[in-house]
């Protein structure tokens, strides 16, 4: 049901932010993004991103983390920003990056991407 997907998805964005705050802590290599998953990625930026009264919006750091997942491979992550790119969300708008995100994300059989391409 949604309520157990918003939770492990909640359980997931906690766990990603004790690795990245933890890291100067733990010293050199700790918390590098290769324990971070892509899935972790997309929804760290999905939830900086949202209006949850629970969190501050923060579109530009929601950026960075939804750049840290497209890169990793994440679909969902290459298709919003392409999106985030056309429009100037939380980004300068780059109509030609964003062209380059969608035709990424069009070659890996995301439809919508292969229209707007």
């Amino acid at each position: 049901d949604l309520a157990s997907v918003s939770q492990v998805m909640f359980l997931r964005v906690l766990l990603l932010c004790v690795v990245v705050l933890t890291k100067p802590l733990l010293g050199e290599g700790a918390g590098d993004d290769e324990e971070i998953t892509p899935e972790m990625m997309f929804n760290m930026a999905s939830l900086l991103a949202s209006e949850d009264g629970q969190y501050n919006k923060n579109l530009t750091e929601a950026a960075k983390w939804l750049r840290k997942g497209a890169e990793a491979g994440h679909l969902d992550a290459q298709v919003m920003l392409a999106e985030w790119l056309r429009e100037g969300t939380g980004v300068r708008r780059d109509p030609i990056e964003a062209a380059r995100w969608y035709s990424i994300a069009g070659k890996r059989g995301d439809r919508k991407s292969t229209r707007l391409n």
